[in-house]
């Protein structure tokens, strides 16, 4: 007897250890936090240009929303093969440049796209639950351009109709379990030679991701009047409902096509009336411009205006709205998972290339939208932190859909949940506790962030911990690959910036450190006014403790090198070096030779702990750019000295990322991986820094007068190439070179980079 009870006590021990860490521990990162969710009171029914990665479409912030979109290509003017066909933005491919150059995220837009050998205007309003699009060409070239605009269902519920051939495809018509029966309406003087339509019927909904691979394969050749078109028949299967419909214009140049889409209980507005409500958001849109940020008072010339709604006006008009899954997998657990259903409104960084949610992007994209339209600000923030999971991890990128997915590399698509991102929304939400006006009238909504915000701050300190109290590290460096110079740290943001050349467990991050003690004391400000005194002196203390300038400086303050920096096991000589085979001098030359081994990293000089002492840069100026050195601080002094020194990060076009003096300034981390946060200019850091700058030169005393000089200068040169570069190519770029100042990377890049704006109108409260 005694044996069956030891033994079933040893069975349910096994059980409950293998449920507690094989079934337990991994299903919490797909469990969302229980916390009460924020809403975000959009109305979904009201459309907007919420498809961030194709030139032009629209949509409503609602997963059953159909889609709507614009796909065009020039009609070939000799032989007849097809051109290239334009729908996803991209890079490269012949556009000279495209852009909002009005936009306000809501109800309107204004975008002008410069393609090869003429231009497209697009122009939309909405007005309720209807909208209103008008597309333009010119040029001084005589040709067609074939407009496709097509109008997709993405629930089963819903369906199209099939075409009254009377109308000779003027209109179609369906029904949404969303929006009710609706019509679309084309106004053109095309003539009926020139129209032509594909429809698809499917028991599903079709795959947005291949729309404009079915128009192509579908497009036929019209022999007499020697022009490209859709094949005016339905594809698919026989059953079920027609869901996708494309309605093919051949326009002339210098011509426009409106489109409208009205349902049975509003008509869509149109004609003059169109014109006259776009003239009036326009001018409304311009007026507010002004008001917000004054660049005409400062005496800024049209142009850099011009630029500055541009900044504005393409991070407000790539706003996404997406929903779906995060391909997920847990600390846990080896097993890939799906966490969802999400719903997520975000704005982008680059609608060309990361046309989808970044983390720490965001927190920078609220310090200018919040500006201009602080309920749209909160209503995203909302829809972010209404990702977090019940630990308080929230994915540092939002890739829920099919679309979601197609510009992203294989090995970023599984997302880990104990993989951080920089929190950079502790250091915005600091700016609306400091804005009085603001807290004024959206006290409710700012104190209501604080229990996710709490969570998430909870899972930083849990998951991010470093190996001595007070420090952190992040997590998720490759230790054992051959292949890198330095082991990129993607959870910072600052991807391949060089740390410890060999990462362990030892090793411990300023900048993290940095932002943890931002966090402390947004969280302390939060506290108070949500009424949680206990929390409030804790987090007090926690920030005390992270801003106690002789524990930082014990901990990441280098004497020798006079600059902060990460500590770990570090090299100070390692190369990339193509190792051969002795065997291959002795190969037949007859034979080919197999192709060359890739590049490994050699290590010269053997690693040791210690200070991280070779890599000055962007790391180096945390505890600056987040004012976490006292204004008399003589470490602030050496910071701002070095910054200014030429050879080391003062370009004539903004700060570079690292110095010219060490040796990772333009190496690449592997063969076929160019340098990215080594040696290029980024605005975001910028900004942060001319913050820093403009709040030490107001506190009078020992640095004052330097960092006033160092911000004017920096300013000036930072503005300056911005829009030297804006007006050479017509982009906002990723990163701008040292060297001479130019553009690099994605293209347009308005997110970050669109803080510009910010720094002509020095608002950095």
């Amino acid at each position: 007897m005694f044996t069956v009870t030891v033994l079933m006590v040893f069975v349910a021990i096994g059980m409950q250890y293998y449920y507690h860490n094989y079934i337990y521990l991994p299903g919490l990162i797909t469990k969302k936090t229980d916390l009460p969710k924020l809403e975000l009171n959009l109305d979904v029914r009201t459309w907007g240009t919420y498809r961030s990665h194709v030139y032009f479409g629209l949509r409503t912030p609602h997963p059953d929303s159909p889609l709507f979109g614009l796909i065009w290509y020039e009609q070939p003017r000799s032989n007849v093969i097809v051109p290239p066909v334009r729908h996803w933005c991209n890079q490269n491919v012949g556009i000279k440049s495209y852009g909002w150059t009005l936009a306000d995220g809501r109800t309107f837009g204004k975008q002008i796209i410069h393609d090869a050998s003429f231009d497209l205007a697009t122009e939309w309003i909405n007005v309720g639950h209807t909208w209103t699009c008008r597309i333009g060409t010119s040029s001084t070239i005589q040709t067609k351009v074939a407009l496709i605009f097509y109008f997709l269902i993405q629930d089963e519920a819903s369906f199209l109709h099939q075409f009254d051939e009377s109308e000779q495809l003027r209109s179609f018509s369906g029904y949404s379990q969303l929006l009710g029966n609706f019509t679309i309406a084309f106004d053109s003087n095309v003539s009926m030679e020139e129209r032509s339509f594909l429809a698809e019927r499917s028991l599903e909904y079709p795959d947005a991701t291949n729309v404009k691979e079915t128009m192509i394969a579908a497009t036929e050749v019209d022999r007499e009047h020697q022009t490209l078109r859709l094949p005016n028949r339905f594809i698919g299967t026989g059953e079920g409902n027609t869901k996708l419909i494309a309605v093919q214009l051949n326009v002339l140049m210098n011509s426009t096509v409106e489109v409208s889409f009205s349902t049975d209980d509003e008509e869509a507005v149109t004609g003059k009336m169109f014109e006259e409500i776009l003239h009036r958001r326009s001018d409304a849109f311009i007026d507010k411009f002004e008001s917000t940020f004054g660049l005409a008072a400062k005496g800024y010339s049209g142009f850099y205006q011009y630029m500055g709604r541009y900044a504005l006006s393409n991070m407000l008009g790539s706003i996404g709205f997406t929903s779906g899954y995060n391909r997920v997998q847990s600390r846990y657990s080896t097993k890939e998972s799906q966490y969802g259903r999400h719903e997520l409104l975000t704005s982008c960084p680059s609608r060309s290339t990361f046309p989808r949610g970044f983390l720490w992007d965001e927190g920078f994209h609220h310090l200018l939208i919040r500006k201009f339209d602080p309920e749209l600000s909160l209503q995203i923030i909302f829809s972010w932190l209404n990702t977090m999971n019940v630990e308080g991890w929230i994915p540092r990128e939002m890739i829920l859909s099919k679309e979601d997915e197609m510009l992203v590399p294989s090995e970023f698509l599984l997302q880990k949940d104990s993989i951080a991102n920089p929190p950079m929304f502790f250091y915005l939400i600091q700016r609306f506790l400091n804005d009085e006006k603001f807290m004024n009238t959206h006290r409710e909504a700012v104190v209501g962030l604080y229990p996710r915000l709490r969570l998430w701050h909870t899972w930083l300190n849990l998951t991010q911990a470093g190996p001595r109290p007070g420090t952190y590290r992040w997590h998720g460096r490759n230790a054992t690959t051959q292949l890198e110079l330095n082991p990129k740290t993607l959870p910072s943001g600052l991807d391949d910036f060089p740390r410890a050349t060999h990462p362990t467990d030892d090793e411990y991050h300023l900048d993290l450190r940095c932002w943890m003690a931002t966090a402390a004391k947004t969280l302390e400000q939060l506290a108070e006014l949500a009424g949680e005194h206990t929390d409030a002196v804790r987090y007090a203390a926690d920030a005390q403790h992270l801003a106690n300038l002789d524990l930082l400086n014990s901990l990441h303050w280098s004497e020798e090198a006079q600059r902060y920096c990460d500590y770990g096991l570090h090299s100070t000589h390692v190369e990339l070096e193509r190792q051969t085979d002795p065997k291959d001098a002795h190969r037949n030359p007859n034979i080919p030779p197999p192709p060359p081994p890739p590049k490994k990293r050699v290590t010269r000089e053997p690693p040791r702990l210690g200070f991280v002492e070779n890599t000055f840069g962007y790391l180096s100026l945390y505890p600056v750019m987040l004012q976490l050195l006292p204004h008399d601080s003589e470490n602030l002094r050496i910071v701002l000295e070095s910054i200014r020194s030429e050879k080391d990060l003062w370009s004539n076009y903004g700060l570079r990322s690292i110095s010219t003096l060490s040796p990772y300034y333009k190496a690449h981390n592997t063969e076929h991986d160019p340098p990215y946060w080594r040696g290029a200019i980024w605005i975001n850091v910028n900004y942060l820094m001319l913050s820093a700058l403009k709040h030490y030169s107001s506190i009078a005393g020992p640095n004052q007068e330097l960092a006033f000089q160092i911000y004017s200068e920096l300013r000036n040169n930072l503005v300056s190439n911005v829009v030297r570069e804006f007006k050479r190519t017509g982009y906002l770029w990723e990163s701008y070179a040292d060297d001479n100042g130019h553009g690099r990377g994605a293209h347009p890049f308005t997110g970050w980079s669109s803080l510009v704006l910010s720094t002509m109108a020095e608002q950095y409260d």
